[in-house]
């Protein structure tokens, strides 16, 4: 009777599970820019299955013979393929791709990564569907126009505080970027359904997108009443590339206990993290954290504009004495 019993068991767990598989949603892997969907074959232990991905529109050769072009067959040759034209920086046509490729009639988990995070934010603020069970950011932008006041600070000098201005620098940069566009962080409080559980990742070193966007991030769904947000940072992580870091198992830890409290397919060797709460900081406790980032930044900057100044000088110095060697050159070679 044990024997027959074992049996049954076996034999119900393996029709059972494909059963149980096909239930699971699907991860809808979102690429960042200068990428395309291949980006996913790094995600190898990370991404829940069964898995989709997709290409957005940068990541087509350009067709016309034009400065856009030039540009993608320069930069092809060290492997990065930069499409401007067609960059969307998660607003107009990136939205429209990311909708494309949702099935109404199955349920999904998106899993953005920089550009594609926040592409999936914007997406989900505008059609609110009732069809994605999780949402996964990593290295998510919080505002795209960001990254302007970023450089202004990292260079010593501020071009322009006006967001209109830097919104203008930046489409300038991206043209295809839609002027006066929601950002991600603004667009969080229009995502209706408040259960719909959110992990954020991003990485301390992180040069593209600092570690700013996930604080702003966190505290923008946490203020619009999200109740299941949680926040895993990494000590150590280059852009696009935390999956091969020294903290990829922190990673892999946060993932996969964050896949087995929602009832996904997980990992049981790496979904270790028996409360979740150790992910989910106090809204102060990021306030503050945000405070002394933002005073760093600024600290920084000071620093870089005292250099800036330093060798202002050293070159005006410079020239001053080469004018005057010239000139005692020339007065010599009068005399002579």
């Amino acid at each position: 009777m044990n024997q027959s019993l074992q049996k049954f068991t076996l034999y119900a767990l393996v029709f059972a599970t494909p059963l149980l598989y096909t239930k699971q949603p699907i991860t809808l892997f979102c690429h960042g820019i200068i990428d395309n969907k291949s980006q996913i074959n790094r995600y190898v232990d990370f991404i829940n299955q069964p898995a989709q991905t997709f290409d957005f529109s940068d990541a087509q050769i350009p067709a016309d013979w034009d400065l856009n072009t030039l540009i993608y067959q320069s930069t092809s040759l060290f492997g990065k393929r930069v499409n401007r034209n067609n960059m969307y920086m998660g607003t107009g046509q990136d939205i429209v791709t990311l909708r494309e490729h949702i099935d109404p009639s199955k349920s999904y988990i998106l899993y953005g990564f920089s550009r594609g995070g926040a592409a999936a934010i914007n997406y989900l603020a505008q059609d609110n569907p009732k069809n994605v069970q999780a949402l996964i950011l990593e290295a998510t932008p919080a505002d795209m126009i960001d990254a302007i006041d970023t450089f202004q600070q990292s260079i010593g000098y501020k071009i322009t505080q006006d967001r209109t201005a830097q919104e203008q620098i930046f489409h300038t940069l991206f043209p295809a970027y839609q002027i006066a566009s929601t950002p991600p962080v603004a667009n969080i409080a229009n995502i209706t359904n408040k259960n719909l559980p959110v992990l954020i990742i991003q990485s301390q070193n992180d040069s593209r997108v600092p570690i700013d966007a996930a604080y702003k991030l966190y505290l923008a769904f946490l203020d619009a009443g999200f109740t299941d947000v949680y926040l895993c940072i990494l000590d150590h992580g280059q852009h696009a590339w935390y999956t091969q870091g020294t903290n990829k198992n922190l990673y892999l830890q946060a993932l996969h206990s964050f896949y087995k409290t929602y009832g996904f397919v997980y990992n049981q060797d790496f979904a270790t993290i028996e409360h979740l709460g150790m992910l989910q900081p106090n809204k102060q406790e990021i306030v503050e954290m945000l405070q002394l980032h933002q005073q760093n930044l600024e600290s920084n900057y000071h620093v870089q504009k005292l250099f800036n100044q330093k060798i202002a000088l050293l070159a005006a110095a410079g020239f001053i004495l080469f004018g005057l060697n010239w000139q005692l050159q020339f007065k010599n070679f009068k005399k002579s």
